[in-house]
């Protein structure tokens, strides 16, 4: 049978039939003319098709792990990549925790002025009640007089 001939469906069948993921399958039928020349391929790659294969096939999946038949193929992660992405985990703790010492700082200030604003309202009610003291006195000498 030629590829040519089978749609998406019977290609994904085709994988399914492998225990392979559909992009494997998929770039493995790019390749060839005709399905026994799939099943040479998918049983016995060379080096190069294989990586030619896998490639393309990481390519087009977000997938983290793709499957030739019982093999499980980890996507490989680029060195780069990861340091990029520590450096930018860095980068966000390092923000995160310059706003926090903010944060902080801001409390401890806020904190200091709702003291004081506290000290003043104690202020202010010790000379209201002495005020109220020296009100109840002038009305008893005009109550007296």
């Amino acid at each position: 049978m030629y590829i040519d001939d089978m749609n998406r469906e019977e290609i994904k069948q085709f994988a399914d039939s492998l225990e392979t993921s559909f992009v494997i399958i998929d770039e493995i039928c790019n390749m060839c003319e005709k399905t026994h020349e799939v099943r040479e391929i998918w049983e016995d790659p060379t080096s190069e098709q294989k990586s030619a294969i896998m490639e393309i096939a990481w390519a087009n999946t977000e997938d983290d792990e793709l499957h030739w038949g019982e093999e499980t193929i980890k996507r490989p992660v680029d060195e780069v990549d990861v340091e990029e992405e520590v450096h930018a985990d860095i980068d966000r703790m390092t923000e995160y925790c310059t706003s926090v010492d903010q944060c902080i700082t801001d409390i401890r200030e806020l904190k200091k002025d709702v003291a004081a604003q506290s000290i003043r309202m104690t202020s202010l009610e010790n000379d209201t009640a002495k005020l109220l003291t020296k009100i109840d006195e002038l009305l008893e000498e005009v109550n007296r007089g």
